[in-house]
């Protein structure tokens, strides 16, 4: 009886019961945007660039989200956006695309939801992509790269914290 105490505690404490909830809003350093990561994974903030990295911590191989917001805006639309998005991704050989679906925020921003898969280095990764254009034009993609053999393991967290996505 005390085991499975011990054991029922050490899993509540390793995070188990914390995955499909986001963390505390972090607040991007030059005030762009804020967005609440996934909970206990670690923030790594770019200096000096509008580029933010959260990674779950504990994987030989970690799962990434990625988000990059576009400085100098290019004034496109989300339709144009997507559409020069797409020209990328299709001279890779290795893409493949699983389903695109329109996403939007708590806070009402429209964007793109897009799945597929590529080869990485040395695996086959399964990729979510949003991408949103923010007021006055500028891009702001989000994306998650892990191993495709996860799946859609992360998609419900991705969800989640996507749409606390806030643009100052």
């Amino acid at each position: 009886m005390l085991k499975r105490l011990l054991i029922c505690i050490l899993i509540m404490n390793s995070g188990i019961f914390a995955f499909g909830q986001v963390g505390e809003r972090f607040f991007q350093a030059q005030g762009l945007y804020s967005i609440c990561p996934p909970y206990l994974w670690e923030i790594e903030a770019l200096t000096g660039r509008p580029t933010t990295v959260f990674r779950e911590p504990g994987q030989e191989f970690p799962t990434e989200i990625v988000i990059v917001y576009s400085i100098q805006p290019p004034r496109l639309t989300i339709e144009e956006g997507w559409r020069n998005f797409q020209l990328i991704l299709s001279s890779d050989s290795s893409y493949r695309s699983i389903s695109t679906v329109n996403f939007i925020t708590d806070t009402g921003l429209n964007g793109i939801k897009h799945i597929y898969t590529r080869q990485g280095r040395d695996n086959i990764l399964r990729c979510v992509l949003y991408m949103f254009i923010a007021p006055g034009g500028h891009s702001i993609n989000i994306e998650c790269e892990a191993l495709a053999q996860y799946e859609d393991k992360y998609d419900e967290i991705l969800d989640e914290s996507v749409a606390t996505l806030e643009i100052r």
